[in-house]
């Protein structure tokens, strides 16, 4: 049950970005390069945040803006310098355990400016997403405790691919 909800998050999400039109025409954005990507973490803390829920925070930090700048170190290729500003406003993360026996997903959701260096905002792509989602039962769990992935670089990598193909689409 909890994977055809997922799926069915998924293309609702896919469906989003094909049908929501780009805030930045073409022509403008491939006149853009990337020169720099912020971050600021908005999103509520629990009241009581577990250990790994923090280190995962700092970890995502990390790995979300360098995602994001390897996403976009070559293209786009213009002379007119940007600013992504990330904005995160969700951020969930789950253990190996309660993910894989009840079903979850360790998540990011955020929104992302494109800024120019004068301050003038050149659009906004609401609500990018970056998952990982475990739901293996005990086997799942099991193994992803022996193969220890890389979640937040694996949510990061989703976040930046995901901003990517709505900075590309049409």
């Amino acid at each position: 049950m909890f994977r055809k909800i997922l799926a069915a998050l998924a293309l609702t999400a896919l469906t989003a970005c094909a049908s929501t039109p780009n805030p930045i025409a073409a022509p403008a954005r491939q006149a853009m390069f990337v020169k720099d990507v912020a971050l600021a973490w908005n999103a509520p803390e629990p009241a009581e945040a577990k250990p790994e829920y923090l280190a995962g925070k700092q970890e995502l930090q990390e790995r979300l803006e360098k995602a994001v700048e390897e996403a976009f170190r070559l293209s786009p290729a213009g002379s007119e310098p940007v600013v992504f500003q990330i904005d995160i406003k969700r951020y969930s993360r789950v253990g190996a355990a309660m993910g894989n026996l009840i079903g979850g997903s360790n998540m990011v959701v955020a929104d992302v400016k494109v800024v120019r260096l004068d301050g003038q905002v050149a659009g906004v792509y609401p609500d990018v997403t970056g998952v990982f989602a475990s739901n293996g039962g005990i086997i799942g769990a099991v193994v992803q405790a022996a193969s220890k992935p890389e979640i937040e670089g694996i949510m990061a990598n989703s976040f930046a691919q995901n901003l990517r193909a709505r900075f590309d689409a049409k």
